[in-house]
């Protein structure tokens, strides 16, 4: 057991569940953040070690809810060492036919809700490093980030091996203290 407790948004699948389960091995504690309540439930199963606590929220960071998150977190942890923000939406398509409404979800998610995640939980993550000697913040991001596709791929592409590849990276990272 480390002592040490992460919040991972988009924890419930893909490559943030990759993350929490490779700092559920470490003994992290945990909270994981998405919307659907059935695949937290089913993760929670999953990482729970039970040598660790793992703590689910049921949201929305579209919406700001990112003080409540940080809240809840801190209310089961006592503090917080490491914040992935990984939740994210990629709406692919012809940028002429995107609607303000998907661009407008996109950004929210996208780039506020990581920005408010990280505002929120400064305090906390100074704290742990006054205590611990570091903390993190990890933020995750997508091929999208950088180019947009014109057009949706013709045939779904292979899955990629970044939720295999990613977490033990990270976990390599915060295991020597750099990011």
């Amino acid at each position: 057991m480390t002592g040490r407790s992460a919040l991972i948004t988009g924890g419930s699948t893909g490559i943030g569940l990759a993350i929490a389960a490779a700092l559920a091995e470490d003994g992290w504690d945990l909270t994981i953040a998405a919307r659907d309540q059935a695949k937290l439930d089913d993760a929670v199963t999953a990482l729970s070690t039970g040598t660790n606590t793992v703590h689910a929220v049921s949201v929305n960071l579209a919406e700001d809810h990112a003080d409540a998150v940080i809240g809840q977190h801190l209310d089961a942890h006592s503090g917080l060492d490491l914040l992935v923000n990984n939740a994210g939406a990629g709406l692919v398509g012809p940028l002429e036919a995107k609607k303000a409404k998907a661009l407008d979800l996109e950004i929210a998610l996208n780039f506020r809700s990581a920005y408010r995640m990280m505002q929120a939980a400064i305090p906390a993550l100074r704290k742990a490093a006054r205590q611990h000697g570091a903390s993190y913040i990890v933020n995750v991001s997508s091929m999208t980030a950088r180019e947009t596709p014109p057009t949706p791929p013709p045939t779904p592409p292979p899955r990629p091996r970044s939720s295999r590849s990613a977490a033990p990276r990270i976990r390599s990272s915060v295991r020597r203290g750099s990011t």
